[in-house]
């Protein structure tokens, strides 16, 4: 079963990164592709490490709670989850700076490419995790054993998927891009 399910994260990922690669291929000469998958593999560690980690600290309170293929599961939704939602603000990115690219603006201020797509795109994020949660909430008071599990693991994955798609994933790709400090200076 953990062969099986590191098989599943693998491949996922290999296929996640090709996506990215030619998804994003349209703006390489303003940002490589590789830098924003290499972001979006960083963030969904992120979002898979935390609530793996809350699940570790529930197994230490209640013995008889163990790594099962609910968790695995649980696991692979956060990945799915986490992907999505940092690809939608890179999409918006990409969107953006074609626009600026379309204008034959010559003095393209990266960062503030990047603050607006998240700003953009925040309250689509938002709007997402807050209905998800709704259901997961529910799951977890309504539901019982395996299914509480599920939802307890899952609704932290969507809290620091959320958090990690707004607030890590853009920043962290704006400083991979190595703009900042040119930027500063012309400022």
């Amino acid at each position: 079963m953990q062969s099986a399910a590191l098989r599943a994260v693998i491949i996922g990922i290999i296929f996640m990164v090709v996506y990215m690669l030619f998804s994003f291929a349209g703006i390489r000469k303003s940002i490589s592709p590789s830098i924003l998958a290499s972001v979006t593999v960083v963030t969904m560690f992120f979002d898979i490490l935390i609530p793996a980690g809350a699940y570790g600290l529930l197994m230490l309170i209640n013995p008889t709670i163990q790594v099962d293929t609910v968790f695995i599961i649980a696991i692979l939704t956060i990945m799915g989850y986490s992907i999505n939602d940092t690809i939608i603000i890179f999409d918006r990115i990409r969107e953006n700076m074609e626009n600026v690219a379309t204008e034959k603006n010559k003095n393209i201020i990266y960062g503030q490419i990047f603050e607006d797509s998240i700003w953009q795109t925040m309250r689509r994020s938002i709007g997402t995790s807050v209905s998800t949660l709704m259901v997961i909430v529910a799951m977890y008071f309504f539901g019982t054993g395996v299914i509480k599990l599920f939802a307890f693991t899952t609704g932290i994955g969507v809290l620091a998927g959320t958090m990690s798609s707004i607030f890590i994933a853009g920043p962290l790709a704006y400083l991979l891009m190595g703009k900042f400090s040119k930027e500063q200076k012309k400022l």
